[in-house]
């Protein structure tokens, strides 16, 4: 059995390199805005928080036109959970507002589309997976900012689904919009939608 594995490991190996000149390295990075979407009651709903992310992938070409792509990303999401409402003091407008620092694993599949000789249109949508392992909050009741890394893992943990449209110039550079939520409702990144703009560059 051992050797059925290897053997079929390093097949798996010799398929790869075989294809490795179709297949490229790619590294990206840009700036997101992210909003918490629920609704605190009727007319009354929470801002906007600003973050950034950087990035790098391995796309897998099947053709010229559909392709895979693993990606490892790192990204700072500011959920824009803070309302402006008189009647409530700096916390009770704060206490939902968390800023993190993500690990995010997202498996786009992609279908390109030529425009022209050097431009092209890709559409591309997958899963994710996201780890939170810095979380900034307000302390209880007051309006002091603290880090929180030591929650369990389910709180920390989320999944869900994103999509992107990039326009690729040439070889070598694509400029994206993407947009992502996640599906799990009890964890620190819940009901935040995140919208994308980003550079990437493949080599």
């Amino acid at each position: 059995m051992k050797k059925v594995f290897f053997i079929a490991i390093l097949c798996m190996v010799g398929l790869i390199s075989g294809n490795a000149a179709e297949n490229r390295w790619h590294v990206y990075g840009g700036a997101n805005l992210s909003h918490n979407t629920q609704e605190l009651y009727p007319g009354l709903s929470y801002g906007w928080g600003a973050g950034g992310f950087l990035g790098g992938g391995y796309e897998i070409n099947f053709s010229k036109y559909v392709s895979l792509s693993p990606q490892l990303e790192i990204n700072y999401i500011n959920n824009g959970a803070w309302t402006k409402n008189n009647f409530y003091d700096f916390y009770g407008n704060h206490y939902d507002w968390r800023g993190m620092w993500n690990i995010s694993i997202p498996i786009v599949f992609n279908v390109r589309v030529p425009l022209s000789d050097k431009v092209g249109l890709r559409i591309g949508a997958g899963p994710y997976v996201q780890e939170t392992f810095v979380l900034r909050e307000y302390a209880y009741q007051t309006s002091n900012m603290v880090t929180n890394t030591t929650e369990n893992f389910m709180k920390r943990f989320n999944f869900g689904v994103l999509g992107e449209a990039a326009v690729e110039t040439g070889q070598h550079w694509g400029y994206f919009f993407r947009t992502q939520y996640p599906f799990l409702k009890e964890t620190w990144s819940r009901k935040t939608l995140t919208l994308s703009l980003g550079v990437r560059y493949t080599f």
